[in-house]
């Protein structure tokens, strides 16, 4: 008697279970692509992880796409300043700019790393004995110039922010 009763139930659950096999890949393809807010959406989780390389390689992917915004820009820079690429920091604030002077936190986070970067350079230019010897002055000064900045305002700052708007 008790098999006839298991009987049934396991050819539904047999059934359950390849209705569930052939409903699987459907359930697993994305019917939505990836766009660039996805990108900085996760390139932005990534960071708040430290995980800067694939952070920024999310926000490179994210630019790939389109995305030319300030954000995308800001959010850029702050992995490649994280990282310790400063040059390439210092371009990717440069065209956030740009982009959007008007932003205060992207002033913000440029101003504090401009004052980072000549000291990181001044800093390196003593211990080497180099200077700025040559008379054509250096890149940074004339960013700096470009940027204006309560210095209070910029002093209590340490982080740069990364910016969630895209």
């Amino acid at each position: 008697m008790q098999l006839r009763v298991l009987e049934p139930l396991s050819r539904i659950g047999l059934l359950g279970s390849l209705s569930l096999l052939l409903a699987a890949p459907s359930a697993l393809a994305k019917d939505k692509p990836i766009t660039a807010k996805d990108e900085i959406a996760f390139g932005i989780r990534m960071a708040e992880r430290e995980l800067w390389s694939e952070a920024l390689f999310r926000f490179q992917q994210a630019e790939i796409m389109g995305a030319n915004g300030a954000a995308v820009y800001n959010n850029t820079a702050v992995a490649y300043e994280a990282l310790g690429v400063f040059d390439k920091a210092q371009e990717y604030y440069q065209k956030a700019l740009r982009v959007d002077r008007d932003s205060q936190s992207l002033r913000r986070n440029y101003s504090r790393f401009v004052e980072f970067y000549q000291a990181f350079n001044t800093d390196d230019d003593a211990a080497d004995g180099t200077g700025d010897e040559d008379g054509e002055g250096d890149e940074e000064g004339e960013a700096e110039e470009a940027v204006s900045e309560d210095p209070e305002e910029a002093a209590g700052r340490e982080d740069p922010s990364l910016a969630r708007d895209s």
